[in-house]
């Protein structure tokens, strides 16, 4: 007679519920990541009522708080919003998460920093992030201070505190100087202005002033301009990048972070956006943008350009240059030819 208890059915391995379990928070995180996507083209006010109809999480009594994404300028472009919730809420409690904390601890809206590695972030702490809004309706900066229930107004990042006791590697150099940061995060290839463009760039400004490439990396090579390039990029801390920024007559570069330390410091730039992203997007006051408005613009393209980075190559080095120096000129900086 056959046995009419059921067969025990094998449970599922650990690994494979987690799989199931991680599966499930992907789908209800695009989810909510599209819905948020939605609402956030409603006017500010409306879209923060909307997503908090009572307490906004900038009144709560603590925040942990971290940016999605890993570059500089992406936590450089959350400091606005941290400013904001202390003058709201002076007793909040900060802490924040940082890739960069030796930066971030000097700030004095922050009650905490913690370095962000692979796995500390706690799992209450909120990522603020704005990869989803692309392209976005208002300044990034916007987007991210909303996020916390603010509509703020002012949206420079706050000027990193640079203690007096550091030496700008490059403070023995003659002004004017002009700090370039050619490349940046490795986020999207189609921020990148064509080096061949960088290199005539460079020729036509050492005529007049002092170039010095910053940054995380060398991006010239061997490549030799004569006495008065210099390169310090890959050979500085944070905060020797940062001081370098803020003592530079002019800033050049793409979206990046020496962008959003000139933004702070209010230092003139000139942003090669390309049509990656609109400037519009960032909306510092101290900007030049080059911006290319091609039919794909803007991508915000994380993939190789198909279209071979028409944009960028249609930036010329002598406008930008041209621009450059009449910057300086306006400044009197370097004289104006008759």
């Amino acid at each position: 007679m056959p046995d009419p208890s059921p067969h025990p059915q094998p449970k599922p391995s650990p690994r494979f519920a987690h799989r199931i379990a991680n599966g499930l928070r992907q789908r209800l995180l695009h989810g909510a990541l599209w819905v948020d996507r939605y609402i956030s083209r409603l006017p500010a006010d409306t879209y923060i009522n909307l997503r908090w109809p009572t307490r906004k999480p900038f009144q709560l009594p603590s925040l942990d708080l971290a940016s999605y994404g890993g570059g500089l300028g992406d936590e450089l472009m959350i400091t606005p919003a941290l400013r904001a919730v202390k003058k709201r809420n002076p007793t909040c409690h900060i802490r924040f998460h940082s890739r960069y904390p030796d930066l971030f601890r000097l700030y004095p809206f922050i009650d905490e920093i913690i370095p962000l590695k692979r796995g500390t972030l706690p799992a209450g702490a909120r990522l603020l992030r704005y990869a989803h809004l692309a392209p976005p309706t208002r300044t990034l900066t916007h987007h991210l201070a909303e996020q916390l229930g603010l509509n703020i107004r002012h949206i420079e990042p706050e000027p990193p505190p640079i203690p007096a006791s550091l030496q700008n590697p490059t403070e023995a150099i003659p002004s004017p100087r002009i700090v370039i940061q050619p490349g940046g995060s490795g986020w999207t290839p189609n921020k990148q202005w064509p080096i061949e463009l960088w290199c005539d760039l460079i020729s036509l400004l050492l005529p007049h002033a002092h170039v010095i490439e910053a940054g995380t990396a060398p991006a010239f090579g061997d490549r030799h301009f004569g006495t008065r390039f210099s390169s310090t990029a890959g050979s500085t801390s944070v905060l020797e990048f940062a001081a370098q920024i803020r003592d530079a007559d002019l800033f050049i570069g793409q979206g990046s972070a020496g962008m959003h330390l000139a933004g702070a410091y209010g230092v003139p730039s000139i942003v090669i956006f390309g049509g990656y992203e609109r400037p519009e997007g960032i909306g510092y006051p101290s900007i030049l943008p080059y911006y290319i408005p091609v039919p794909c613009a803007p991508c915000w393209l994380t993939t190789p350009c198909p279209h071979a980075l028409k944009c960028m190559h249609a930036i010329r080095p002598e406008a930008v240059a041209a621009t450059a120096l009449q910057s300086l000129r306006d400044r009197n900086l370097i004289p104006v030819h008759p």
